[in-house]
């Protein structure tokens, strides 16, 4: 298994240079409204920030024109920065315009493209007096690599790696090679090519408590059990709120010097399809909903109802597999 890995980009993340200021979003009847800053969004979901309820992820297809005209031409504007940005290369796979920077715990960072998270395989062998990588010689890796390598090595094989001499006195006890290495977390695509994946117990403190809530839920999407397009789903969900976690926390860096990882634990998928309104039913209700399964993630649906009992009946006849949370009024 060679260093140029396949590309696995399934969506293109939308290119925002900065997160935007508060505007009010609503859905196409109007009855649902919300204030909060623009922060990711890809084809199909927004998220936005907002004061009271953290990340909320809105479907695009369910907000307003006025919304949909607005994220257009932010995505307008942002495909014409990257055309200028970047040489049209028919041999370069196509990479998402979304650059992240990741802390590490010993105070480095890593800079790629956003593939999402992801397993990749590392394969070690001795090549005359070297230690090559999935066949490229160590001392050529990416410096992320000296520390991703024992971190996996001491792992799986129980033992302390603390420097290359190390690395390659543990191949000479175990033969040659190959020895296989799986890793799992953050997987960047590299500047320089090639394709690195930081397991989040490499991350610094901040980044590895907000992300880990969404990579234990992709990991157990990859149960085999689990259906295709659910595990395809929880993908690019996933690292559709990386990419937030990532634009806020590189903005929270740049303007008080610290990491703010509190908003992503409080992110959750909106449903605003709202139910046809029946003849003097006219409150609106926002029913939040616990998933019975952990690769799932919060849900809040909005619906027409007289009461909470009956916005509490609307909501577990469109989501019968899941439990019934927090219920509050949203008209008045």
């Amino acid at each position: 298994m060679r260093l140029q890995f396949r590309w696995l980009f399934s969506l293109a993340l939308v290119t925002l240079p900065a997160i935007a200021s508060a505007r009010q979003w609503s859905d196409q009847s109007g009855r649902f409204q919300v204030e909060g800053q623009l922060v990711a969004s890809d084809e199909d979901k927004v998220v936005v920030r907002t004061e009271e309820q953290g990340l909320l992820v809105l479907r695009i297809d369910q907000l307003s024109k006025a919304d949909q005209s607005y994220l257009a031409e932010k995505g307008s504007k942002s495909q014409k920065t990257d055309d200028t940005s970047e040489s049209d290369d028919a041999l370069t796979p196509a990479k998402p315009a979304v650059d992240t920077t990741w802390r590490l715990t010993d105070g480095e960072t890593v800079t790629g493209r956003l593939v999402g998270f992801g397993k990749q395989t590392l394969v070690l062998k001795r090549r005359d007096s070297d230690v090559v990588v999935n066949d490229v010689a160590l001392e050529d890796l990416p410096k992320a690599y000296a520390k991703i390598l024992p971190e996996a090595i001491e792992a799986i094989d129980r033992v302390e790696i603390e420097d290359p001499a190390d690395l390659e006195d543990h191949l000479i006890d175990l033969g040659t090679g190959p020895l296989e290495y799986e890793v799992s977390g953050v997987q960047l695509a590299l500047p320089e090519g090639g394709m690195i994946t930081l397991p989040i117990n490499i991350l610094a403190g901040p980044d590895a408590s907000a992300v880990r809530p969404g990579f234990e839920r992709w990991l157990a999407a990859q149960n085999e059990a689990v259906e295709e397009d659910e595990r395809s789903q929880s993908s690019q969900f996933e690292r559709l709120m990386l990419d937030s976690y990532s634009r806020m926390s590189d903005r929270s860096v740049a303007t008080t010097g610290n990491l703010d990882s509190t908003a992503m634990t409080r992110a959750r998928l909106m449903d605003l399809q709202l139910q046809a309104a029946t003849a003097g039913v006219t409150d609106v209700w926002q029913v939040g909903l616990i998933p019975r399964v952990s690769y799932r993630y919060p849900t809040t649906v909005v619906v027409y109802a007289e009461n909470s009992r009956g916005a509490r009946i609307a909501a577990s006849a469109k989501y019968p597999g899941w439990r019934i949370g927090p219920i509050r009024k949203l008209s008045y």
